[in-house]
């Protein structure tokens, strides 16, 4: 606080808030003042033109002509305007409705005198009514000073703070930073020269956003420039990264439980291991040996864990398998070995026909008359007859379970057909007979 000046009590309370976002990016944390006070001083004639103020005295008065509308309070003394319109050498006095002391000054020969000010930055929120009175000439003015805690010389640019350039490669992905100095509720997009698809994000109320970045091991040593910029402002910023490789300690490898080993083939499918440490929600990638068709992928849940499903048929019995399961995010892997048998005695359940009609009637309407239960879930079924060609293949739901559909028509009363059903993966049959008879 300036020397020779007491407190003036504030005049409104300030409540931060602060905002959270996905993106890619950042939160502000701003100043709330209480009571302060400013101090006025003599001030050269050098400087930009001063932009009348809207408080600006009517014709005749004296005028100020402010540098701004906002005065930085760090504690240094700032010019914040012009008197004009005095005499010339006019003592000029200052009075306030406040408890300020504030010092006289003299108009040069052409009737101005430039004013300065300074205030500290618990002062920041307050603001100052001052009447400027010419002693002479009786001419007066009123305008006000209004503190700010923000470099007036910064309103172009966004704000932007960094905990630690040095950001952990680890797949995970962490706040880094805030951003502030937006338009409230304002979208920023991002742009750096070292990567792409950088998410936008957008401020809160306050204009500020939070900062979120994450790389995996293959960005360890990439440095990072980005460009945060206002949509509607077209204010920016930009803050440095560098990737760095997590402590040895915080490395954790992934780690395979396996549940069923050897692996009974089947039909069904089910999982079998769970691998876990994978980063959360990470997708993961899976190559077999020998090869075994189109792999799926997987996602692991909010903690890194991920349970590994298996299905396999009668031919793909008593093998050795290795499934090598890869991390997206993190290029961590690990290798589930196991085998596989085929299914003892009472393991796999015989197919089993439950017939709705029989014998079928010849109408020309296609309509179900069985249902086979038993096949793996979701298995693929083939059908064949000595009797009939063309059939279309089926598949069974998850319970295993498959209604079949037959047609006929007038010319095929009385035929009989031997019908045989027979799962692509489990392969297991079963034969079912359909006599055709008048509608």
């Amino acid at each position: 606080m300036a020397t020779g000046v007491w407190g003036a009590v504030g005049r409104r309370r300030w409540i931060p808030r602060r905002s959270t976002a996905l993106v890619l990016v950042g939160a502000a944390v701003l100043l709330s003042g209480c009571a302060t006070s400013g101090q006025s001083g003599l001030g050269g004639t050098d400087g930009p033109e001063p932009v009348p103020s809207e408080a600006a005295a009517p014709a005749g008065g004296l005028q100020f002509a402010a540098d701004g509308d906002r005065v930085h309070c760090d504690g240094s003394e700032r010019r914040i305007g012009e008197i004009r319109n005095a005499d010339p050498n006019e003592p000029i006095d200052f009075t306030s409705p406040l408890p300020l002391k504030l010092s006289g000054a003299v108009a040069d020969d052409d009737g101005r005198f430039w004013m300065t000010w300074s205030c500290q930055p618990s002062e920041s929120r307050l603001t100052w009514d001052i009447t400027a009175t010419g002693r002479a000439s009786g001419r007066s003015v009123d305008f006000t000073v209004t503190g700010t805690a923000e470099d007036p010389a910064a309103a172009d640019t966004l704000q932007i703070s960094v905990f630690d350039e040095a950001f952990v490669c680890d797949g995970f992905t962490r706040r880094v930073g805030h951003l502030s100095g937006g338009d409230p509720n304002e979208a920023i997009v991002f742009s750096s020269e070292e990567t792409a698809g950088l998410r936008p994000g957008a401020t809160d109320g306050n204009g500020e956003l939070d900062l979120n970045w994450s790389c995996d091991e293959a960005s360890i040593g990439t440095s990072w420039t980005v460009t945060a910029t206002g949509a509607e402002s077209g204010r920016s910023g930009t803050f440095s990264l560098v990737g760095v490789a997590p402590a040895p300690a915080t490395i954790e490898q992934l780690a395979v439980e396996v549940q069923e080993d050897p692996f009974v083939c089947d039909g069904g499918s089910r999982t079998f291991a769970v691998i876990t440490n994978l980063a959360p929600d990470e997708l993961v990638d899976f190559e077999a040996d020998p090869p075994a068709g189109a792999l799926r992928q997987g996602r692991a849940d909010g903690t890194g864990e991920l349970p590994v499903r298996w299905q396999c048929g009668l031919e793909d019995a008593d093998r050795s398998m290795q499934l090598t399961a890869t991390g997206q995010t993190s290029r961590r892997s690990t290798v589930i070995s196991f085998s596989t048998t085929a299914p003892g005695p009472g393991q796999a359940p015989e197919l089993a026909v439950t017939v709705t009609e029989d014998p079928f009637r010849c109408d020309g309407a296609s309509r179900a008359f069985a249902v086979i239960s038993n096949f793996a879930p979701e298995e693929f079924v083939d059908f064949t007859s000595p009797q009939a060609d063309g059939l279309r293949q089926g598949q069974a739901d998850e319970t295993g379970t498959l209604p079949i559909r037959w047609q006929c028509g007038a010319g095929d009363i009385d035929e009989i057909w031997e019908l045989t059903a027979t799962g692509r993966t489990s392969d297991r049959s079963i034969t079912i007979t359909v006599t055709g008879a008048a509608p």
